[in-house]
């Protein structure tokens, strides 16, 4: 197991293992993300309309969803890239259903399917269907929309796909980070600091946490897949050269 970067509540974490000892865990303090980078992972959920069942190949993401005891069993070796927020994070060897003292707690606001197939995301599948987009101020939002696909919220935190090549807009976020995984290609990143820009070259598999409310903007060398969770509530975007400037005049 390696600790990545931290992302507001979430620790990005990158772990691989091969056996399936009983480890169930819940998140009260929110959802789990679970990307598998190889292998496969079966996941078993206890819901408050008994356990569920769902098959995560590799590529595709997972939701384990926030206050349900999960239990994730890898097929063979398999490595995992995941958002893990950690507050309050129990751990059990035993079925939580067997296990003295310990109650399931089902969270009330727990959306319908948790744990089923409607938690699996399938990352690959939404790629294959991406229009790259050259990115240009005069670039169209039917463009823009052809070369993302939105794979579903973590909280406040839209986690999609895009494939494009060109400078982006600044943009920022000022009530959250953002994370940016490249999934292929390699991406120059410029940060807006007090301190002045800084630069940052994104190899493929490689993540980079956009802190909140700071400018940035991102140009692939040639062109570029990422996977993002970006929190979107508050996102402010700009084609000024300094978008701090624009904003103080």
């Amino acid at each position: 197991m390696r600790f990545v970067a931290s992302l507001d509540v979430w620790t990005v974490v990158v772990s691989g293992y091969a056996t399936d000892t009983p480890i169930w865990e819940r998140h009260p303090a929110g959802d789990e993300l679970l990307h598998v980078l190889d292998g496969g992972l079966d996941v078993t959920t206890l819901t408050a309309a008994g356990p569920v069942h769902a098959s995560v190949p590799t590529g595709s993401l997972f939701v384990c969803r926030k206050g349900l005891w999960h239990w994730a069993r890898p097929r063979g070796h398999t490595a995992v890239l995941s958002l893990t927020p950690g507050e309050g994070t129990g751990h059990l060897q035993v079925d939580p259903r067997r296990a003295s003292g310990v109650s399931l707690d089902f969270p009330a606001d727990t959306p319908a399917g948790a744990g089923s197939a409607a938690d699996v995301w399938d990352l690959p599948g939404a790629v294959a269907g991406l229009t790259p987009v050259a990115i240009t101020p005069d670039t169209t939002e039917d463009e823009a929309n052809g070369a993302v696909r939105e794979l579903g919220w973590l909280h406040d935190r839209l986690v999609g796909v895009m494939r494009f090549a060109g400078e982006t807009p600044w943009e920022r976020h000022p009530d959250g980070d953002e994370l940016l995984h490249v999934l292929d290609g390699e991406v120059d990143l410029t940060v807006l600091t007090d301190t002045g820009p800084r630069h940052v070259s994104i190899a493929a598999g490689s993540v980079f946490v956009c802190p909140r409310g700071l400018w940035h903007r991102q140009r692939p060398k040639t062109a570029a897949t990422i996977l993002f969770a970006t929190p979107t509530a508050t996102s402010e975007a700009s084609w000024a050269d300094d978008p701090r400037v624009e904003r103080s005049q």
